[in-house]
């Protein structure tokens, strides 16, 4: 799921509604911008729906905050200087990727989800280095070959590596 909220109103950020919708978002990589977003990864419709209906949850507690102080009677037209989505996917298993070659994760890609180690509760990112074998084309990480094509156009950085 993509959640986001943007700011039509000529203070952009600055406006106090949007520095108290962005203390609902956990964390924010840049704050330049007129928008802030979370992307959550959910493995299945009922834990997004979890998520988005648990009461005294963030999401809920956001949700209200929008009801009643930016979209209330009486606040109509500044509220409209506000925009709220969300996109829900729902795909199956090894049917999607995301690639990311010399640049920070982001989306899908900036994921984490909690592992235990040495009997700790931490926190783990699952990218994984896919230069060669299997992983090494889009057939191949879709499962839907045996992962040697053929898809390298000029210089290969990585052809003398070994597998």
């Amino acid at each position: 799921m993509k959640l986001a909220t943007r700011c039509n109103h000529p203070l952009s950020i600055f406006h106090p509604h949007m520095r108290e919708i962005s203390f609902f978002f956990e964390r924010n990589e840049r704050v330049t911008g007129n928008e802030v977003m979370i992307m959550a990864y959910f493995r299945t419709y009922e834990g997004l729906h979890a998520f988005s209906h648990e009461e005294g949850g963030v999401h809920r507690e956001a949700w209200s905050y929008w009801n009643t102080e930016v979209m209330s009677k009486g606040k109509i037209e500044e509220g409209c200087m506000f925009s709220n989505m969300h996109e829900t996917y729902q795909a199956p298993a090894g049917k999607w990727e995301d690639i990311y070659v010399n640049y920070h994760p982001s989306g899908l890609g900036a994921m984490t989800y909690k592992v235990n180690v040495d009997w700790q509760e931490k926190w783990a990112r699952p990218l994984i280095d896919a230069r060669k074998g299997l992983l090494r084309s889009i057939k191949g990480r879709m499962a839907v070959s045996a992962g040697n094509d053929k898809d390298i156009y000029g210089y290969d950085p990585y052809a003398n590596e070994k597998a």
